[in-house]
């Protein structure tokens, strides 16, 4: 529990330091101005997140809807979201900044919400940070809206964070650097090909790699039997079969 306060708070801190007074718009005025696809997807899982504990509420279902909220606060938004948004916060694309500022300031306030009934005296004293007037005892709950729910970029971000993830694995096996440039050759569908070129900014960013290839074989799960690629590190995620060449690898050990 004191991890995840902490978590909470250092987040909402961030949010705080990154933002300024005049950051306080309704959903109504955030979908008038131009979204980056992880503002579509942080919206998508909140209200999806809404829904489902709403349900669970509905059927007093009390453990489930507190692991909901702990999985959207403490996965979608503390981790992911804030790390997508970081570059967008210190970029010099000014517009993009103010609506990196607006939504992350938005799905705060709506997570304090949530939380309120499990952890009523830490959510109140960052509420107070930025309402200086009003109590979050008295705001009303979060409304659903359910046009905001889209489960394709939801699925779409799922592949990419898991890609992130396991290439962030393989660098540390092998003892590499986080911010060593990395190609990525990857057997996918011609569906799946169009995702990775559509993310392939994070992809950049968030990982390195600054060469991505797409081939038109597919490869499913059961056609992998270890290293199909020899010395190059492989990786699955989702049926997006990639590798590392060992180029990339040179005079990496992997960690025992």
């Amino acid at each position: 529990g004191r991890n995840f306060m902490n978590k909470l708070w250092n987040s909402a801190r961030f949010v705080e330091m990154n933002t300024d007074e005049d950051t306080n718009l309704s959903l109504e005025e955030l979908l008038k101005i131009k979204l980056d696809v992880t503002d579509e997807w942080i919206l998508s899982k909140l209200n999806s997140t809404i829904i489902n504990v709403e349900n669970a509420y509905s059927e007093y279902k009390m453990n489930e809807a507190v692991k909901l909220v702990y999985d959207f606060v403490y996965k979608s938004f503390c981790d992911w979201y804030i790390e997508f948004s970081k570059s967008r916060f210190y970029g010099t694309d000014d517009d993009d900044r103010k609506v990196a500022q607006h939504v992350s300031s938005y799905v705060l306030k709506i997570i304090l919400k949530l939380m309120h009934p499990y952890c009523p005296f830490i959510t109140e004293e960052i509420w107070s940070h930025s309402n200086k007037d009003a109590m979050l005892i008295n705001a009303e709950w979060p409304r659903l809206n359910n046009n905001r729910i889209d489960s394709k970029i939801e699925n779409e971000l799922s592949i990419i964070m898991k890609l992130i993830s396991s290439i962030r694995n393989i660098k540390a096996n092998f003892s590499i650097s986080p911010k060593k440039q990395i190609d990525l050759i990857c057997k996918v569908d011609s569906s799946t090909a169009d995702v990775l070129r559509n993310y392939r900014s994070y992809l950049e960013r968030l990982v390195k790699v600054t060469n991505l290839e797409t081939g038109g074989v597919t490869v499913t799960t059961g056609d992998i039997k270890g290293s199909v690629f020899g010395d190059d590190s492989t990786l699955l995620v989702d049926g997006v079969n990639s590798k590392i060449p060992s180029a990339n690898l040179s005079g990496a050990l992997p960690a025992i």
